[in-house]
């Protein structure tokens, strides 16, 4: 089956626009391997989109080597934590269904394709909101607190999603990672969010300076909390 002699970025992301320049519907993938903006993606039912619905929206990774992706998973599909999925990992799962080389690797995304599906229909609604709020001049984000609430925090404090730019696979064989890797620029903070079961279950800080320069120095300097307070008066991060 086609692989690509690295999965490293940038390079990976270069091999297959050799294979697959457009997507499905002919639109031509960004320098991050998308067809389509994160707005757009983050706006999809997901739950209840078809396979043939979905693919269109797969990176160009998954478009170029769908068996390759499929196979490079670390963990069973009963194991996903959809709670930790995107957009595009479904959308990947279901080229996979539709475009594998092999027709059990198809049946095989098919059905974890469904699972997943069902999985994140059955998730708990959304919380009433308004836990992330310390007081009017800060936001706390804590381990425990849900994922909607997690989201309203960092809305709050004009997060940015960084995880398309950085060379990391998800455990769908999804790429780019998004809704981990958060900068909050006017805070000098870097902060990795790790959910379980829609709460959050552990974070991860840097400085903006720890996190970019380098990966020996990002491992370095990366420091665990359970609890961060983002003042938005001050613009200082305190960490319980």
């Amino acid at each position: 089956m086609p692989e690509p002699a690295t999965w490293e970025f940038p390079a990976v992301i270069e091999s297959a626009r050799t294979i697959a320049p457009r997507n499905v519907d002919g639109r031509t993938f960004d320098r991050f391997g998308l067809a389509y903006p994160i707005d757009t993606l983050d706006d999809l039912p997901v739950g209840t989109m078809t396979a043939e619905e979905l693919q269109k929206y797969a990176d160009i990774v998954t478009h170029a080597y769908p068996d390759a992706v499929f196979h490079r998973s670390p963990v069973p599909c009963s194991e996903f934590p959809v709670e930790n999925m995107n957009t595009v990992s479904f959308a990947n799962m279901a080229y996979v269904s539709l475009h594998a080389v092999d027709v059990t690797t198809r049946e095989r995304a098919r059905v974890c394709l469904e699972h997943l599906q069902s999985k994140l229909r059955d998730r708990p609604a959304p919380s009433a909101g308004g836990a992330a709020v310390e007081s009017k001049d800060s936001v706390v984000i804590a381990v425990g607190m849900t994922r909607d609430d997690l989201l309203a925090a960092i809305k709050m404090c004009n997060g940015e999603d960084i995880g398309r730019g950085l060379a990391i696979v998800g455990p769908g064989g999804e790429w780019p990672v998004t809704g981990v890797f958060w900068s909050f620029d006017e805070y000098d903070t870097i902060l990795a969010v790790a959910t379980e079961d829609g709460k959050v279950s552990h974070l991860t800080y840097w400085t903006s300076r720890g996190f970019g320069t380098s990966k020996t120095h990002r491992v370095e300097s990366e420091r665990t909390s359970n609890a961060l307070t983002l003042d938005t008066a001050t613009k200082a991060t305190r960490v319980e």
